[in-house]
């Protein structure tokens, strides 16, 4: 139902209540009139909601969604794997550690209200298979969420802190990872890419936009990305460098 925007609270609501034993994907995306209000208890069998793209309409219509979907009584959708609420004025994540045991996705991508202390919640959802930030994070924050979210496939830590001891972690944890997503992170060096490029077999992906302490000696020290073989480096399809 995407752009939808003459659909009101109320008609959705009245809708989401007659489907919510067998709804399983809800796409509210750009739906400037609705908001969480519109979401009944007891959607058992969703898995897949995204409700984003508020922000650009000027104003919120109504409150935070993630609070809505985590702090009652009971979960409103106990099932959800795939939450995507970018570009919404979120500032609280809630108590979303409750879908630890389900969500495998999770766009927050353009909720830059977000405080940083609320990002530490992303590291009790160790279910994760794909996380996308909305806003830079700092090293300890982002050290404990790849020490707790091994099973990550893709990651986007736009604009985020890169110490040593958080490439390390990345290096050493997120063995499945497929696609990284590093672009603006300032402190990110030749010597952090090489590391991470050498130690992740699954990488097919990696966007180094304007990171601009990057240089030509990268290029020149690159591991053979055609190799093939066990102890092989990544089999890199994409390297963005904008």
């Amino acid at each position: 139902m995407r752009d939808c925007n003459e659909i009101t609270i109320e008609g959705m609501r009245t809708l989401l209540h007659a489907l919510k034993t067998k709804i399983c994907y809800l796409d509210m995306e750009d739906c400037h009139k609705l908001g969480p209000e519109c979401l009944p208890s007891g959607i058992n069998k969703l898995k897949v909601l995204k409700i984003g793209f508020q922000k650009r309409k000027g104003k919120l219509e109504s409150g935070n969604i993630v609070e809505h979907l985590t702090r009652g009584k009971h979960l409103i959708a106990p099932k959800l794997e795939w939450l995507s609420v970018q570009h919404r004025e979120t500032q609280s994540l809630g108590s979303i550690e409750r879908l630890g045991a389900t969500l495998t996705a999770l766009d927050l991508r353009g909720c830059t209200d977000i405080p940083q202390s609320e990002y530490k919640k992303c590291a009790e959802l160790p279910e994760l298979k794909q996380l996308l930030t909305g806003t830079g994070i700092t090293s300890e924050i982002l050290c404990s969420i790849v020490h707790a979210c091994k099973k990550l496939e893709v990651l986007d830590i736009t604009g985020s802190e890169l110490s040593k001891e958080c490439i390390e972690g990345i290096c050493n944890n997120l063995k499945s990872l497929q696609k990284l997503k590093l672009a603006k992170c300032k402190s990110l060096t030749n010597d952090g890419v090489q590391r991470i490029l050498a130690s992740l077999p699954n990488l097919r992906l990696i966007d180094l936009s304007h990171c601009w302490k990057l240089s030509d000696a990268l290029c020149n020290h690159m591991p053979p990305l055609a190799a093939t073989g066990e102890n092989s480096s990544p089999n890199i399809h994409k390297i963005q460098m904008n």
